[in-house]
């Protein structure tokens, strides 16, 4: 059994897709909405980015293949109004990327770095805080 058909077996047992919040629409937010929006079992639940124009044309692209409701918002407070299983963090600067993940580990979700300056200052410390609750903390670099 590969690890495709090992996720849509957990997907089937667990009877819920598995809900993703993203922070970040540039170019790498961009493509992650475009492979979410072909990914069974996987939902886009929530996209935060400070442009509008950039929520519109993510959401947009989302909605071209996914019909489930999308939480668009300039705020990563809005990550605190939704239930999410995992959060991927990809606003490509340090400071946002520290924000993102304190505010992420501290709610116990699961979080998918892609900003490698973050990593790089302060990647130990997050994974030694994901370490306390178990939580899955992947850092993606370049």
């Amino acid at each position: 059994m590969n690890q495709l058909d090992k996720f849509k077996n957990f997907i089937d047992e667990r009877n819920e897709n598995v809900k993703v919040g993203l922070v970040g629409a540039g170019q790498m937010g961009q493509g992650i909405v475009a492979q979410i929006s072909k990914m069974y079992g996987v939902d886009l639940v929530c996209i935060i980015d400070r442009n509008q124009k950039q929520l519109d044309i993510a959401s947009n692209r989302y909605k071209k293949h996914k019909e489930n409701k999308v939480l668009c918002s300039d705020s990563i407070t809005a990550l605190d109004n939704v239930a999410l299983d995992i959060v991927i963090e990809a606003t490509g600067t340090p400071a946002s990327g520290a924000t993102v993940a304190k505010n992420v580990l501290n709610r116990g979700i699961n979080l998918i770095l892609l900003n490698v300056e973050t990593e790089a200052t302060i990647g130990l410390a997050l994974r030694r805080e994901a370490e306390k609750t178990t939580q899955l903390l992947q850092l993606q670099t370049r």
